[in-house]
C-alpha cells in the first residue's frame, strides 16, 4: 500500500504560538504541571503496559514520541526499558515548540539519550517506515486527522503506533471548559483592565493633572472587578486555572494597594504581560476543547491511520480510577502483518 503524506502544515500560526508560549522554559509556571494524581497514575498505568508488551529481552526498539510535550511518554519510555535486560532503546521525540522537545529529550542520568526534533504533526521530517514504536499522548488530534496518517506513514510495517486522544465529552475536556469558563469569568469582569486604568490615573493624580475625585472612581471600578473575580473563583473547582487566577489576583491586591512603590511604566507592562498570559491560555483552552474527538471524528482517525499504512486499528477507553468518567480513546494501530 502506498503511503500517504499530508500535504499541509496544520498547525495555525496562532496555535503554534500558543503552545509554543506555554512551552517556553522562561514561562514555566505551576500551572504547566497540574495533573490530579489520580489521572496521572492512570496514564501511567496505561503506558507501563504499552511498553511491557513492546520491550523484550534482547530486542533493539527505535522509538518516537510525536507532539511529545515536555516528554512524559519519554521519560515513562526510559524508566519501562531501565530493568529490561539487554535491551537497546533510540528514541526521537518531535513537538512545534523547540523547547518543548528539548526538555522531552533531556536524560537523566544514565538514560538513554533522545533526539528531539521541531516538527508540525502532521508533517513528520522521517522516512517512510523509520520507528518500530510511535506513541502520543493529547499531541496528533491538535494537528489533525491528517497527523494520524503521517504518525502511520512513519511506522514500520512490523510496528504498532499507540495514541491516546482527547475524548469529546470526557473528563479532560470537562475540565478545560472549567478552566475556560473561570478565565473568561475574569475576562469578563476587567480585573486587568481596571488596574492598568488606576495605575494610569494614579500616576497622573500624584504629578498634579488627574483630580482626586477621579482616582476614587477608579478604584472603586476596580474593587469591583475584584469582587467579581473572587466570586468566580469561589465558584471554580479546583484546576490548573485557579491556581493560576488565585495568584493574579492576589498579586493584584498587592499592587494596588502600594501603587506609590512602583513606576508606573512597570506595572503597565506587567499588566500587559498577564492579559497576554490570560489569553494565550484561554486560547489554549479552547484548542483543547476542539481538539476532543467525538465518535465520527475517531472514524476519520482510523481511515487515516488506514491511508499511512496501518489499517488494522483497536479502540479502547481510558477512564478514571473510579470508572465513572472517560479521560481518553486509546488508538492502537498496525499494519496487521506481524
Amino acid at each position: 500500500m502506498t503511503r500517504r503524506k499530508p500535504l499541509r502544515q496544520s498547525s495555525t500560526g496562532s496555535t503554534r504560538a500558543a503552545w509554543t508560549e506555554f512551552w517556553d522554559a522562561s514561562t514555566l509556571r505551576g500551572d504547566h504541571r497540574f495533573r490530579d494524581g489520580r489521572t496521572a497514575a492512570r496514564l501511567r498505568a496505561h503506558w507501563d503496559g504499552v511498553f511491557a508488551r513492546q520491550f523484550r529481552p534482547g530486542d533493539s526498539v527505535t522509538l518516537l514520541d510525536a507532539a511529545c510535550g515536555e516528554g512524559e511518554l519519554v521519560r515513562c519510555a526510559r524508566s519501562c526499558a531501565a530493568p529490561v535486560a539487554d535491551f537497546d532503546l533510540s528514541i526521537h521525540c518531535t513537538d512545534i515548540a523547540a523547547a518543548a522537545a528539548a526538555a522531552a529529550a533531556r536524560p537523566g542520568s544514565g538514560e538513554p539519550v533522545a533526539c528531539p526534533v521541531v516538527a508540525d504533526g502532521a508533517a513528520l521530517p522521517f522516512p517512510d517506515g523509520s520507528f518500530d514504536c510511535v506513541v502520543s499522548q493529547f499531541g496528533l488530534e491538535y494537528a489533525g486527522p491528517e497527523a494520524f496518517a503521517d504518525a502511520a506513514r512513519v511506522t514500520s510495517g512490523e510496528g504498532t503506533l499507540h495514541a491516546l486522544v482527547h475524548r469529546a465529552g470526557g473528563a479532560i475536556e470537562a475540565e478545560c471548559r472549567a478552566n475556560l469558563s473561570l478565565l473568561d469569568a475574569i475576562g469578563q469582569a476587567g480585573l486587568l483592565r481596571r488596574l492598568d486604568r488606576l495605575v494610569g490615573l494614579a500616576a497622573r493624580h500624584a504629578a498634579g493633572r488627574a483630580a482626586p475625585a477621579a482616582l476614587e472612581r477608579s478604584m472603586a471600578a476596580f474593587l469591583a472587578a475584584l469582587e467579581a473575580s473572587r466570586e468566580a473563583l469561589h465558584g471554580a473547582g479546583e484546576g490548573a486555572a485557579r491556581v493560576l487566577v488565585q495568584r493574579l489576583v492576589q498579586d493584584c491586591v498587592t499592587v494596588a494597594g502600594q501603587l506609590d512603590r512602583y513606576a508606573a511604566d512597570e506595572l503597565k507592562s506587567w499588566l500587559a504581560a498577564h492579559a497576554a498570559d490570560l489569553a494565550a491560555y484561554a486560547h489554549r483552552m479552547r484548542s483543547m476543547i476542539e481538539a476532543a474527538c467525538s465518535e465520527a471524528a475517531l472514524a476519520g482517525i482510523v481511515d487515516n491511520l488506514g491511508q499511512g499504512g496501518l489499517p488494522d486499528v483497536s479502540i479502547g477507553e481510558v477512564t478514571t480510577a473510579s470508572g465513572a468518567q472517560v479521560l481518553a480513546w486509546s488508538v492502537t494501530a498496525s499494519s496487521g502483518r506481524r
